[in-house]
């Protein structure tokens, strides 16, 4: 696969067509068909709808498209890279996150990684699991920390914290006056915010209300953590959330009330090498995590 194709197909989308493109790339609107054919013979995915007189994007082409602009960004940093490591010496750390984690681990784990390591650059790729089929057992990165569990034969993953789901409510909320354990049936009459469906979040909340023998009847799906937690605390409903998910969200807006029979979420660290081949900053940055998500396991520990 070469730069030159992945650059053609890219100016194809921006430009609307073969001869724009090519005429950035300055060779003919041939030779740029021919790029964009090898390309997607050497990905095995068709890239444009062509049952239209124009170029359109298929669906499996605007994924591909979206990494092509990350691999594109990554190859126009390479010589002020090169010119860092060969004037200083310094090292790079290609992360990724899922975005649950982003404010509760990422954040103090990369905060303090780099006042002790202050010579590693650090990128950090927030990527949800849905994007999975394209980041998952990906070679450019050097460590992650995700919920887990993930199953990819390039994936080494290691648990470091499990926590119980709690119902998230805003501060003042009438359930905050019951003194107990919230049950499926005390939440199903409320406002639900969920994830979207055929998530594993989704999936293990939607069990827990039927366990319970109550239907889970949600007015608010949304795809991400943070927007899910944003909107409890500004009353639109309540939700299921484990503490790590919310930890961005000012803590005077909302109150997290134990549940019965909580299912747990797990946390962990990712690996896309084998032991022998990790770098010692990314081990370090490792460690940083597992103390991160260390932290939230004892706080669990101390609440109940």
């Amino acid at each position: 696969m070469k730069i030159q194709a992945l650059r053609a197909f890219n100016l194809v989308v921006s430009q609307g067509s073969l001869l724009a493109a090519g005429r950035q790339l300055e060779i003919s609107e041939p030779a740029v068909s021919r790029l964009i054919a090898q390309l997607e013979l050497d990905c095995g995915l068709q890239l444009f709808d062509r049952s239209r007189r124009q170029l359109v994007l298929s669906e499996e082409g605007a994924k591909f498209h979206k990494e092509v602009l990350r691999v594109l960004e990554g190859f126009e940093h390479l010589p002020s890279i090169a010119s860092g490591i060969k004037q200083s010496q310094e090292e790079f750390l290609n992360v990724v996150a899922m975005p649950r984690v982003v404010s509760g681990i990422v954040a103090p784990a990369v905060a303090a990684f780099t006042r002790s390591n202050p010579r590693v650059h650090v990128k950090v790729d927030i990527r949800s699991r849905s994007d999975g089929d394209v980041w998952f057992g990906s070679a450019i990165y050097d460590v992650g920390v995700a919920s887990l569990p993930i199953f990819h034969p390039k994936i080494i993953s290691s648990e470091h914290s499990r926590l119980p789901v709690k119902c998230m409510v805003p501060t003042g909320h009438r359930l905050t006056r019951l003194d107990r354990a919230l049950t499926p049936t005390d939440i199903a009459y409320d406002s639900l915010i969920t994830q979207g469906r055929s998530t594993l979040i989704r999936d293990q909340m939607e069990a827990w209300f039927r366990d319970g023998n109550a239907q889970l009847c949600h007015t608010i799906e949304v795809n991400s953590p943070e927007l899910l937690g944003s909107l409890v605390a500004e009353g639109a409903g309540v939700s299921l959330v484990d503490p790590i998910s919310v930890a961005g969200i000012p803590k005077d807006k909302f109150t997290l009330m134990a549940v019965v029979n909580p299912y747990h979420v797990a946390y962990g660290t990712l690996w896309f090498s084998p032991p022998e081949k990790r770098k010692q900053s990314a081990i370090a940055l490792s460690q940083a995590f597992e103390h991160q998500l260390s932290e939230w396991a004892s706080a669990k520990n101390d609440s109940n």
